[in-house]
């Protein structure tokens, strides 16, 4: 079988194609997402804890769970209602497709190779980058082949192998507005705007950011498999 032809720009307006086609479910998921993430940014910033070693303890961990299982919920979902609609599969309810999500795996997937990317930022921001790269197509791998942690981590290296430079260049675009929303938030704390407003912004950011990522990464996964027919997806209505 011929290579994938996973080309850039291609692949970019296809992304932005589907993206665009869902929005409204976007705005939907990120209305799930943001509300539990700002109750524990606000919380963060405005009681203090320094005094109590086991109350940071605590709420930092509890911080942590919120957030990866919101995203991996929330990117998962996305991951889904875009590969249905790029595979010419009918529109499905979010509830059907959040019903089909092996969540704890993408929770395990994102706690490592968050772990792995921060790690890799750490020593030096290029290992991150590499590390993202080459473990950006193990969420869908694990949803739609059920391969479970191991096995989507290595079907992502697999998959991205030959063709890392082209990959690593597609899902990084989605970063651009990431670092353009984190200096929005930073300067409207810096303005001490009202939480309600904190709380807008951010979920107008997420559904435009979870949206166009989940559609980068579904059209760069289904291209690199080139003929899927291993989905364990559930059959429509």
């Amino acid at each position: 079988m011929a290579a994938p032809n996973l080309r850039f720009v291609p692949t970019l307006v296809e992304a932005g194609r589907l993206w665009r086609r869902h929005l409204r479910s976007f705005a939907v998921i990120a209305v799930v997402l943001v509300p539990p993430l700002a109750v524990v940014e606000v919380l963060s910033h405005e009681l203090d804890l320094a005094p109590n070693l086991g109350l940071v303890v605590t709420f930092g961990l509890a911080g942590l769970v919120v957030t990866v299982v919101a995203e991996a919920f929330c990117a998962g979902l996305a991951d889904h209602v875009l590969y249905y609609d790029r595979i010419g599969h009918r529109r499905q309810s979010l509830w059907r497709h959040a019903r089909a999500l092996p969540l704890l795996t993408l929770v395990v997937l994102a706690l490592l190779i968050g772990l792995a990317v921060t790690i890799g930022a750490l020593l030096l921001l290029l290992p991150g980058l590499v590390i993202y790269a080459w473990l950006a197509v193990a969420p869908p791998a694990a949803s739609f082949e059920r391969t479970g942690v191991a096995g989507s981590l290595r079907r992502s290296v697999a998959l991205v192998r030959g063709r890392f430079w082209r990959v690593a260049a597609l899902v990084l675009v989605p970063s651009i507005p990431v670092l353009l929303i984190d200096a929005l938030g930073d300067a409207l704390r810096a303005w001490h705007s009202p939480h309600w407003l904190l709380v807008l912004v951010e979920a107008v950011c997420e559904a435009i950011v979870i949206g166009f990522t989940a559609a980068v990464v579904v059209v760069v996964y289904h291209t690199l498999r080139g003929h899927p027919g291993t989905d364990r997806l559930p059959a429509g209505p």
